[in-house]
């Protein structure tokens, strides 16, 4: 578990500002030890050990570096240098090497999440790497004569001294649910780096690069030479045999085809032994006609009865996010949107009681390896109307919906969605990659992760895989109304066929209106009538009022044709996170 701030001054002027470590960082019940460093420049405080934290010198020039990397990437910088003397060095020490030696287009050999912080004292400037998916988080905040730089929102907020204001814009986007900002905080005053950046402070600037851009290319491979080439590539992402080094290993599994596949090849190619197991949230207590449309216990089994798999299922309904929002906001230090969070914090509980210290997790599968809707359009637009029909048919038949509502959804819906790369199924399956994932999601997930001690690592979001994934064939990503057809195809004989040809999907949406009903009634009703007064100035108060009365007498529709438990869901977040940011302000 890593958490760190730095303080960097800005001038050579007297500074009597302090920071302010929050020596419980997570919660009020764990006590983390924190590490000092300080000198005429840069005062660091930071868990995790001495190693994270080195200091160089070549010739009068002196660095100052805090790193984290995987085994995994330690071995591919390794190769990549090609030095021997390097084997047993701290990562701070191999990333600052990698760094200096190759710039930034060095750390396009790593593959997963990373830490990088940098001091270049000779030059003054402060350098911040984070990495192309956004497992790790850094934050900033920048006044006169210093520079803050944290892996933690909250950290940032207890910094003495310092004058912050709520970014009403952030609030009003997260309330629509439209916050696409790579950049702002709910705190003007606190800036997040964006995914895939590297940034250089210094006393009068601030440069921002991009030090990664997934390539388009043709593979000049075979239909059966992708399929398989897909299958080498998520069996070294899976299997991850220099990352686990432990003798077991959890999943967070749902019936679906992405954790199935996630599981299955795992335990396929599992020549070590290690004890698997598989963490489920089972709805099979969810009463009435919803309970089709959101129980996966059908598919769960075919892969939790196998006798090398410890299942262990939970009830997802005795729990949700909203019942325990202090903890999760106390935790993260800002709104988040995330309403089926509780089912990881269940998920890591339970790791956490059988000794995993790894749960894999099948998340973004779908985007990565891609549904295919991307070839659609692109049949559209390069007027190839019969080779259209005949997808939409497929799908049509498959799925038992009409021709003219598939067309209407994945054609003219997506039309007007974006105004770039039309033509390109390849560019529009790369830019969904680098603008629409969910790092807030993620973020917030690597947090609860950290804080009960576990290790959640995310198969699908591995570098190599994705820019495959980017150039295999459209016409591979589906196929005879399948999506993810390729997916399904390099899985065969390994993943379970009635799991690898399934069409249909769970919608958690019924849970969250039922859990808001069952469980959040308290919560949310205080919410509305107690509404922060910041927000009347962005929601009409008296129609959530009346909405949500409708949909305590009729949850199942509320899912079917409205947005607005998702909204109810951010209204009461930010509400909370108001009232306890009030509490601090009073303090």
């Amino acid at each position: 578990m890593i958490n760190f701030i730095a303080k960097i001054r800005l001038n050579d002027h007297p500074n009597n500002q302090k920071i302010s470590i929050y020596k419980k960082l997570y919660s009020k019940d764990i006590e983390v030890e924190v590490l000092k460093y300080s000198d005429n420049l840069v005062e660091i405080h930071h868990t995790g050990t001495k190693d994270n934290l080195f200091i160089k010198y070549i010739g009068e020039d002196k660095y100052l570096s805090f790193a984290e990397i995987s085994l995994n990437d330690r071995n591919r910088i390794l190769e990549h240098i090609a030095e021997k003397g390097l084997q047993n060095v701290s990562d701070s020490n191999l990333l600052m090497e990698l760094y200096l030696r190759y710039g930034q287009k060095g750390f396009k050999v790593i593959l997963d999440g990373f830490i990088f912080f940098l001091v270049d004292y000779k030059n003054k400037k402060t350098i911040v790497f984070r990495d192309h998916i956004g497992l790790k988080s850094f934050f900033y905040l920048k006044n006169k004569s210093s520079l803050f730089i944290s892996t933690s929102f909250k950290q940032l907020t207890l910094i003495d001294n310092l004058k912050l204001s709520i970014n009403s814009a952030k609030m009003l986007d997260f309330l629509n649910i439209n916050d696409k900002s790579k950049s702002s905080t709910f705190i003007n005053e606190i800036k997040k780096i964006p995914t895939n950046m590297c940034f250089s402070f210094t006393s009068h600037s601030i440069l921002k690069n991009t030090y990664f851009n997934f390539e388009i290319n043709n593979l000049r491979k075979s239909e059966n030479e992708q399929i398989e080439l897909l299958k080498k590539k998520l069996f070294s992402s899976v299997t991850l045999k220099n990352k686990i080094d432990a003798n077991k290993v959890g999943f967070m599994f749902s019936g679906g085809l992405d954790s199935s596949a996630i599981l299955s090849i795992f335990r396929y190619f599992n020549k070590s032994n290690q004890k698997l197991y598989s963490y489920t949230a089972s709805f099979t207590n969810f009463d009435g006609s919803s309970s089709k449309l959101i129980d996966e216990e059908e598919y769960q089994k075919e892969i939790t009865k196998l006798e090398d798999i410890n299942d262990r299922s939970f009830d997802g309904m005795e729990e949700t996010t909203l019942s325990e929002i202090d903890f999760y906001l106390d935790l993260v230090g800002q709104p988040f949107f995330f309403p089926n969070l509780y089912i990881s914090k269940n998920v890591f509980v339970l790791a956490k009681k059988d000794d995993v210290r790894y749960v894999l997790n099948g998340n973004d599968g779908d985007t990565v390896i891609s549904h295919g809707y991307e070839f659609l359009l692109e049949l559209f637009f390069r007027l190839r109307w019969i080779s259209l029909y005949k997808e939409i048919s497929n799908i049509s038949s498959k799925r038992k919906l009409s021709k003219k509502f598939i067309f209407r959804r994945l054609i003219i819906n997506q039309i007007f969605d974006t105004d770039y790369n039309i033509f390109s199924a390849k560019k529009r399956h790369r830019d969904s990659l680098t603008t629409n994932l969910h790092p807030n999601a993620i973020e917030v997930a690597s947090m609860v992760s950290n804080y009960y001690g576990i290790n959640e690592i995310y198969p699908f979001y591995n570098k190599d895989l994705m820019e495959l994934c980017i150039n295999i064939s459209p016409s591979l990503k589906i196929r005879n109304g399948y999506a993810r057809y390729i997916l399904r195809q390099a899985t065969k004989g390994i993943t379970p066929d009635k799991i690898r040809m399934r069409l249909t999907k769970s919608d958690l949406g019924h849970a969250l209106c039922r859990n808001f009903v069952n469980h959040d009634t308290e919560i949310i009703e205080d919410s509305l009538e107690n509404p922060d007064p910041k927000l009347l100035n962005f929601i009409d108060i008296k129609k959530m009022r009346s909405n949500w009365k409708d949909m305590k007498n009729d949850q199942r529709s509320f899912v079917s044709r409205s947005n607005f438990p998702i909204r109810l869901f951010s209204f009461v977040v930010l509400n909370r996170w108001l009232k306890n940011w009030r509490s601090l302000e009073v303090k």
